[in-house]
């Protein structure tokens, strides 16, 4: 999971720099990929409403970040 998260985020910063034409849906499709295996996670979690809850903010601030929007 952290793996794939460290990839989303050096995505990011590699668009935000101007470097890459931004392809939103793309990087929605990255975004929910990560978000995808955080929820995986949280099946196993003592507090699954917090942990996914999280989830969803995580891939939000994964598109905003990269200026698309959701």
């Amino acid at each position: 999971m952290k793996a794939g998260s460290t990839t989303i985020a050096a995505l990011a910063a590699v668009v935000l720099s101007g470097l890459v034409y931004v392809n939103c849906p793309q990087i929605r499709s990255l975004c929910a990929e990560g978000m995808t295996l955080d929820l995986a996670v949280c099946a196993a979690s003592k507090i699954p409403v917090a942990c996914k809850t999280e989830a969803r903010r995580k891939y939000k601030m994964c598109v905003k970040r990269t200026t698309c929007s959701l």
